[in-house]
């Protein structure tokens, strides 16, 4: 769900003042200075129901954000699910009628990924089934879809949080100490030059 106290989402998204919107049920953890924000371009729903003059309630279809060594993306998914209609599918997944939920994302740098790891958390941020864990083979091989098993959860599932882990080998460090320095030099000729 995203909030925005100073202009409407129009539809073309030129007119949204980001400093002002909040994206509500994301967060980044770890982090003082990284924020989750939504994807003014993408389609989004306007919800009339919520909204005021002075505060429009969109949601968001897609959101973006920064993850570094010791942030993690967590994802309130009973609070987002909540909003929507009774709470059917929020109930309907609490109560294993569904097997997998499927995140669609885009990673920017991939290559310096690991693995992903998946904790499902009760409201205490304790962990309620064993962390899931996603390699970089099976991102890739999945197209960077996300598929969460929900076969083990119980009715104290509240956050879905995704953990990055980076490489760090012989070609990747997290402060770019390690790898190969290439500078290229050109010199200009003009007897060289046509």
């Amino acid at each position: 769900m995203v909030r925005n106290v100073s202009e409407r989402l129009k539809t073309c998204c030129q007119d949204v003042a980001l400093p002002a919107t909040t994206v509500e049920n994301w967060e980044v953890r770890g982090s003082s200075d990284s924020y989750v924000l939504p994807n003014v371009n993408a389609p989004y729903f306007m919800n009339d129901r919520d909204s005021t003059p002075s505060n429009y309630v969109c949601h968001a279809t897609q959101i973006a954000t920064y993850l570094e060594i010791g942030n993690s993306l967590s994802f309130d998914i009973t609070g987002e699910l909540n909003s929507f209609g009774s709470g059917d599918l929020i109930n309907g997944i609490l109560s294993k009628d569904y097997l997998s939920l499927y995140i669609n994302t885009k990673i920017q740098n991939y290559e310096s990924l690991e693995r992903l790891i998946i904790h499902l958390q009760d409201s205490s941020r304790n962990n309620i089934t064993l962390d899931q864990v996603i390699t970089l083979e099976e991102l890739i091989m999945y197209d960077f879809d996300i598929k969460i098993d929900l076969t083990e959860v119980d009715t104290n599932l509240k956050y879905i949080e995704i953990e990055p882990i980076f490489r760090d080998d012989a070609e990747f460090s997290y402060d770019n100490a390690v790898g190969i320095a290439r500078y290229e030099f050109a010199e200009w000729n003009d007897d060289m030059a046509f």
